[in-house]
């Protein structure tokens, strides 16, 4: 399918993430994925499923297909049984597994990043969304370039201060002011404190040393 068909069809369905192993990003650059996915599940050969392509379609941009969701989560979790899968995005539930369900305008925002890579350099404090990888949804600062490839993100939450390193494609600019701002320690503080002198042991009274050594021990 073509770019646009694969948006126009993901805004109208819910779909389960199917994390591809190298073996399974070589069958998506060949075109065999799909088939392969389908003849597994047991659907038919027209049964929803996108594979984000970049350009001919000769090589995966994501690590990721989508599936359409609707199955039972059994015949999803059995193709983590196949070389091609590394594993299918999920939560738990007290102790039950269920697939991940990732809405139709997630998808689109998958498929934008592929479409149009970000190569314009991001803002130090830029707030960013994760659209992809096993981060997604999160949201945070970006504090500066980790590499040519992948940003440092700060993440903030109410108990934790969290640092990221995401793949530049995999992020897409959002406006959330309820997003913290980036919290840089001053380190000067630390560099010019002086540790403070133990406080002193308060000798220990003669009248009760003497009657220390009265103490009788059974």
């Amino acid at each position: 399918m073509e770019a646009g068909d694969n948006r126009a069809q993901a805004g109208r369905s819910t779909w389960v993430v199917l994390e591809l192993s190298p073996e399974g990003e070589d069958l998506a650059g060949s075109g065999r994925l799909s088939a392969q996915i389908r003849g597994d599940l047991g659907v038919s050969k027209t049964y929803p499923i996108i594979v984000p392509s970049q350009g001919s379609g000769s090589a995966s941009a994501l690590s990721y297909v989508f599936i359409r969701g609707g199955l039972s989560s059994s015949r999803y979790f059995a193709l983590e049984r196949r070389g091609y899968a590394e594993r299918v995005l999920s939560r738990q539930v007290g102790s039950l597994r269920t697939v991940y369900l990732v809405g139709g305008k997630e998808v689109e925002a998958m498929l934008h990043t592929v479409d149009h890579p970000r190569s314009t350099r991001l803002p130090r404090g830029q707030v960013v969304e994760v659209v992809s990888g096993p981060y997604l949804r999160v949201r945070g600062r970006v504090m500066s370039a980790f590499s040519s490839r992948e940003l440092l993100l700060q993440v903030r939450t109410r108990t934790l201060l969290r640092l990221l390193v995401v793949n530049r494609t995999n992020v897409s600019m959002v406006d959330d002011r309820t997003v913290p701002p980036l919290f840089v320690p001053d380190l000067r503080r630390f560099k010019n404190s002086k540790p403070k002198p133990a406080a002193p042991v308060p000798p220990v009274p003669a009248a009760k040393y003497e009657s220390y050594k009265q103490m009788s021990f059974f």
